[in-house]
């Protein structure tokens, strides 16, 4: 157990100091390539480096937004999800980029299963009458 600890501790440590995350993806906005409940992880790139057509995870308005680069205007970053039909209404700014994806883990399915046998258990009722056989 304590070995466990360490190895997850010295593995958050080394994604810290490498500036790398791991997100879980609640929406669809990304779909089909990403799907909600994926985990993607994002790796810190200087602003020179951002081009159109990365996916980037940005901090818009106190949430965490993963969407495509699609167009640079100096400091503004114009993103789009790719199950949109338009860009997004506001621009974000460069300093918002929190990382651009390096890696898609599909556990969405995984995700959609778990959802899916909640939703059934939810709707069975069990009964269960425990009895004590000493009297």
């Amino acid at each position: 157990m304590v070995g466990k600890l360490l190895l997850l501790t010295a593995l958050g440590l080394l994604c810290v100091m490498c500036s790398v995350r791991l997100s879980i993806v609640d929406g669809e906005s990304m779909a089909p390539s990403i799907r909600a409940g994926d985990s993607v992880v994002t790796i810190s790139v200087p602003n020179q480096q951002l081009s159109v057509g990365n996916i980037l995870l940005v901090n818009e308005g106190g949430r965490r937004l993963l969407h495509r680069l699609r167009m640079i205007d100096g400091d503004q970053l114009w993103l789009q999800g790719d199950a949109s039909v338009s860009g997004d209404s506001r621009p974000v700014r460069r300093r918002d980029v929190l990382g651009r994806l390096a890696v898609v883990i599909p556990t969405s399915h995984i995700f959609h299963l778990l959802r899916a046998a909640a939703r059934f258990t939810d709707s069975c009722s069990i009964s269960i009458s425990l009895t004590s056989g000493g009297g």
